[in-house]
């Protein structure tokens, strides 16, 4: 089986970079606190790519409105969460919907502001 992670642009739902050969199923993503780079982690191996200049990097921000819904949504399912399901579930939920540029400072802000 060919895995393989695909990099969009949330803005325009356009695919525009695939990276692939990974040697199992990547498990978690992550931008370089540079957005220069992309790290991607499988069971097995770490996998560090170069984004070529071409790619657009948002820039890290501490909110996006966008995010709120998976905020809401998080709230819904954890209303007594604790600092484990923030870490552990809402930010790399955040991330995989398209959201990995938030800081979490930023992210704990707005959740304490909506609680």
């Amino acid at each position: 089986m060919n895995y393989m992670l695909k990099l969009w642009d949330i803005e325009t739902g356009e695919c525009i970079h695939i990276f692939e050969d990974f040697d199992s199923e990547v498990i978690k993503v992550c931008f370089s606190p540079d957005g220069e780079q992309i790290v991607a982690a499988t069971e097995k191996n770490i996998y560090i790519y170069d984004l070529d200049y071409d790619l657009h990097f948002p820039g890290w921000q501490d909110w996006d409105e966008g995010a709120r819904p998976y905020l809401e949504i998080f709230l819904a399912l954890h209303p007594k969460w604790t600092e484990d399901d923030f870490n552990n579930i809402l930010i790399p939920d955040l991330q995989n919907r398209g959201y990995g540029w938030l800081r979490p400072e930023g992210v704990r802000a707005k959740l304490d502001e909506i609680v």
